[in-house]
């Protein structure tokens, strides 16, 4: 599967920008798997894999220096999100709260998450398919990224995510 960033030149700041969710604490249930379809799509040639049997918690996280900018930014994110060729329905929804995180690159920033149960892949060989096909509606700035003394602004932009999520 192929990540399409529509504009290229903001590839690394939409990366940045939706910060690894490994800085986030950990709080699925030992049988809940969470899967960042922006790092599948965008670091893992759009595939990855979860434990046959274990629920699958589709996220990505919108990450700025305040909490005002997280806010500002996920308003302006306009998203439809497919599982296996089905809309997730009230998309918006499923957006948590901005959360405070002392990231070891990026020292203190906030970070939103949009997290969603996708369901089960059963049995080993089971796939699903996830596609996060979105726009960033107005430009934004994070006041984490600098071009030079310059705060770098994000937008409007369109970005597609694929990944296909195989269990084993």
């Amino acid at each position: 599967m192929l990540s399409r960033l529509l504009r290229p030149r903001y590839g690394a700041a939409i990366a940045v920008a939706c910060m690894a969710l490994a800085a986030l604490p950990a709080v699925a249930a030992a049988d809940d798997q969470a899967v960042s379809v922006s790092n599948c799509s965008l670091s893992q040639d759009g595939e990855t894999t979860v434990q046959a049997g274990n629920s699958v918690i589709l996220q990505w996280s919108w990450g700025a220096r305040t909490k005002g900018l997280v806010i500002a930014a996920v308003k302006a994110i306009e998203q439809t999100v497919t599982v296996d060729d089905a809309d997730v329905a009230d998309v918006d929804s499923y957006w948590g709260s901005p959360v405070p995180v002392n990231d070891p690159t990026y020292g203190s920033v906030w970070i939103a998450t949009w997290s969603y149960q996708a369901g089960v892949l059963a049995d080993p060989g089971d796939t699903m398919d996830v596609t996060v096909d979105g726009v960033l509606t107005h430009p934004i700035v994070d006041l984490v990224l600098f071009d030079g003394n310059r705060p770098m602004l994000f937008g409007p932009l369109d970005f597609v995510w694929d990944c296909e999520i195989t269990a084993v």
